[in-house]
């Protein structure tokens, strides 16, 4: 049976949040579980309802953080806000957790540098094993969002694209929107997106 796809209005559809953390995960979320959680995950989703504001999820990026978290052992994570930008935090664990609040909140109102601004991060959800729509379209805006950049990079060695990255993330919500897009440090989430869609978006 083929999925369904919404086609429908999208506006108030995408979670409200000042401050996002993506977890560095060590396998792409297309090779996720159904429900992916960890003891830490948990502990700073506990913070981020206290706080308010604050989601967490898990993420992947070739060549930017999977190689240093197999590495090191550790769990890194990168953390955004609209206000402040990027911020990547090496290491998280639960001894340290005060203190990567305390960088968490020092960070979400800002101020937005050129450092924590610099790049844009696209990130696309492909966990197929959450809802095979994410699996499917998901992955194809992907791997064209890749394609896009290298080519790009093959043409112009000194473009805009270097600022570009590419990841996959985990469950967003709303299957039924697959692709999603989320766009960071900005904050701005695509859903709905399909390759005709995007044809042009990176540049």
């Amino acid at each position: 049976m083929k999925p369904e796809y919404y086609e429908g209005p999208l506006d108030g559809t995408a979670p409200e949040h000042r401050c996002y953390i993506l977890l560095h995960a060590k396998d792409r979320p297309s090779k996720f579980p159904k429900a992916i959680h960890t003891q830490l995950s948990r502990e700073l989703l506990a913070r981020g309802a206290r706080l308010g504001g604050i989601t967490v999820n898990f993420a992947w990026m070739e060549h930017h953080f999977a190689d240093d978290l197999v590495a090191s052992r550790k769990q890194s994570a990168t953390v955004y806000s609209h206000l402040g930008g990027r911020l990547d935090i090496p290491h998280i664990s639960l001894n340290n957790m005060d203190e990567v609040e305390r960088q968490i909140l020092q960070h979400v109102d800002g101020p937005l540098t050129e450092q924590t601004s610099k790049n844009v991060d696209i990130y696309v959800c492909t966990h197929a094993a959450r809802d095979c729509r994410c699996g499917e379209r998901g992955q194809q805006v992907y791997d064209a969002f890749i394609r896009a950049v290298q080519l790009e990079r093959r043409k112009n060695l000194s473009g805009f694209s270097d600022n570009i990255r590419i990841g996959a993330v985990g469950h967003v919500g709303g299957h039924k929107y697959a692709a999603n897009v989320l766009i960071y440090p900005h904050g701005e989430w695509y859903a709905n997106f399909i390759l005709v869609r995007g044809k042009g978006f990176l540049t």
